[in-house]
């Protein structure tokens, strides 16, 4: 059983009750961390192109339908 905390929770299999895993809570300096960095990100993504873009997205879905299997288990 995995360990609650006051900046974690669980995340249980709806069937049994099981625990599968344990997620941290973020603060909120964690998210406007993170929102930064997303931000200061975009320019660069943007700045690839819409056909580049498409081609990235497109390969990173591929990926993840041939991994399927190994996602689902995880």
């Amino acid at each position: 059983m995995a360990l609650i905390t006051d900046s974690s929770f669980n995340s249980h299999f709806p069937v049994t009750g099981e625990v599968l895993t344990t997620y941290p809570i973020h603060t909120e300096v964690d998210v406007k961390d993170t929102v930064a960095a997303a931000r200061q990100a975009a320019p660069q993504w943007q700045g690839l192109g819409i056909l580049v873009r498409r081609r990235i997205l497109l390969a990173w879905s591929k990926l993840l339908l041939d991994r399927m299997e190994e996602c689902a288990a995880l």
